[in-house]
Order: structure tokens, then C-alpha cells, then sequence
């Protein structure tokens, strides 16, 4: 598309390639094709679909994309592939991850979004100007560039550290309140945590919902203390936090596929 806002060069720069505003990708019809620059991007509006490595991949504002050299990338044909973006094609780039033929996906917070936002203007006021300092100044662009990509990479680690805390306090306060009626809410409360993030920390780091999480260590529970062969499918049934011995019987049997009575051990 012609009236697309990008810049190139073929001289031999820091930077390669430029783009920015607002586009239709499923308009535009942009088949998946490898770079010989890195790409990266950020995601400004909208929930686009990209085809990276083969993969469809959805964005959402913030989504912060880091696509090396030898790994193809293009846009899906989704109606309404609308975003907003800003985009660089780096020459020379040194980050301390991906490798060339992967890609790595960021989730910005306000703060880094406007950092890269920053750099993108600078480079754009300078390729709509330049000058014999050009190059230089480009090149002092990227190395800025890459001190932010550092300091992501850090962040990333702070997250996945602070997520298996919070995901550790979560699995004790569960194990010690099993007999809880409303756990998923009681356990936002705990961890002062939405229950949006609350479901997104379970299924990134164990692949299951809060919910599904305590029915399992209940059933699992229950089992346990059915098969001791120490306690009455009632007295069971109270501890795990269920008033009718009925439903205690039913969601066991809807989760293992057996009625309690078949794991009591017969005595002999």
C-alpha cells in the first residue's frame, strides 16, 4: 500500500526499516516472509493476528514483538485485522534473546510502552531530517534500544519470580481451606489479586483455573482420607466444606468416575 507511513533505506544505517499509524492487515493481504533485520513492533490498539513461524499468533495492546532475522512473519487474513502500531526493522541488533530464527512476545507495562514509544519518535524526527550525524544518531538510538530490551528481559524474570510466590502462597492457603464455599474469591481476597488475574497466573504457570485447581486437591483430599480407612464418607464430606453428604458423593464420582464407597478399604 502506497500511502502506508514507513520509511526504508537501503544505505547501510542502523536502521533499515521504519513504520508506524494505524493499518488493516486483512486489506493489505501481507504473506508471512523473513527479514534480513530484526523486526520488532509494539502494539498500540486493537487485537491483531499475526502468522509467526507458522504459528497464528493474537496481539493485544501492549504486546511487545521481537522477530529475528531467519523467522518468517506476516498477518493472518481475519476480518478486521485492524491494530495501530509502531515498528522497527533493526540492522546490527544484539539482543540477549531471541535467537535469530525465533520470536519472543513481551507484555509492556505503561512505563516501557512509553520508553519504546520515545525511541520511535526519535528515530522518526531524525530519518525526516537527516544529516551528515545520521548514522551516529541512529546508532545511539539502537544501543538505547537495547538497554530497554535488557531491562525487559529483567523484568520478565522479576514476573515469572513474583508469579511462583504468589502461585506457592495460593497452593498453601487452598491445602489449608479446602472446605471453603466460595475459594476463588476468598483467595483474590488473600492475594489481593482480580479474579482475572488470579485465572490468568493459574493457567500460565499450571495450565489449569483457580477452580479447577481446589476441586482437584479436594477430590484428592477426599480420596486420601476415604482410603486411611479412618474416617466415615459424612465426616468427609463435612471437613472438605459440604453440608449434604449427597453432593460431597456426586462430585466425587463426577471426578474420578467412581462413587466413594468403592476407594473405603474392606475390611478383613
Amino acid at each position: 500500500m502506497p500511502d502506508r507511513s514507513f520509511w526504508q533505506t537501503s544505505e547501510l544505517l542502523p536502521l533499515r526499516y521504519l513504520a508506524w499509524g494505524r493499518r488493516n492487515f486483512h486489506a493489505e493481504n501481507l504473506p508471512p516472509c523473513r527479514h534480513e533485520g530484526w523486526v520488532c513492533l509494539l502494539i498500540e490498539e486493537g487485537t491483531p493476528e499475526m502468522i509467526v513461524d507458522g504459528k497464528i499468533v493474537e496481539l493485544a495492546r501492549g504486546a511487545f514483538v521481537m522477530i529475528g532475522p531467519d523467522c518468517s512473519f506476516g498477518w493472518a487474513r481475519k476480518v478486521d485485522n485492524y491494530c495501530k502500531f509502531i515498528l522497527w526493522m533493526w540492522d546490527g541488533l544484539k539482543p540477549t534473546t531471541p535467537e535469530p530464527g525465533a520470536y519472543l512476545i513481551y507484555r509492556l507495562t505503561n512505563r516501557s510502552q512509553r520508553a519504546f514509544q520515545q525511541i520511535h519518535e526519535q528515530c522518526r524526527l531524525e530519518i525526516m531530517e537527516p544529516d551528515g550525524a545520521t548514522e551516529k544518531y541512529l546508532l545511539g538510538c539502537r544501543i538505547s534500544f537495547e538497554a530497554l530490551l535488557s531491562r525487559l528481559s529483567h523484568e520478565k524474570d522479576e514476573r515469572a519470580s513474583q508469579n511462583m510466590r504468589r502461585l506457592n502462597l495460593a497452593d498453601s492457603w487452598i491445602r489449608e481451606h479446602l472446605d471453603s464455599r466460595e475459594p476463588v474469591a476468598r483467595l483474590c481476597d488473600y492475594l489481593n489479586l482480580s479474579q482475572a488475574s488470579l485465572y490468568r497466573l493459574f493457567k500460565q504457570e499450571i495450565g489449569d483455573s483457580p477452580a479447577g485447581y481446589f476441586r482437584r486437591l479436594r477430590m484428592e483430599s477426599g480420596r486420601k482420607l476415604l482410603r486411611s480407612g479412618e474416617h466415615q464418607v459424612k465426616e468427609i464430606a463435612l471437613r472438605l466444606g459440604y453440608s449434604q453428604v449427597n453432593d460431597f458423593s456426586r462430585a466425587y464420582r463426577d471426578f474420578f468416575g467412581n462413587p466413594p464407597s468403592l476407594d473405603i478399604p474392606k475390611k478383613r
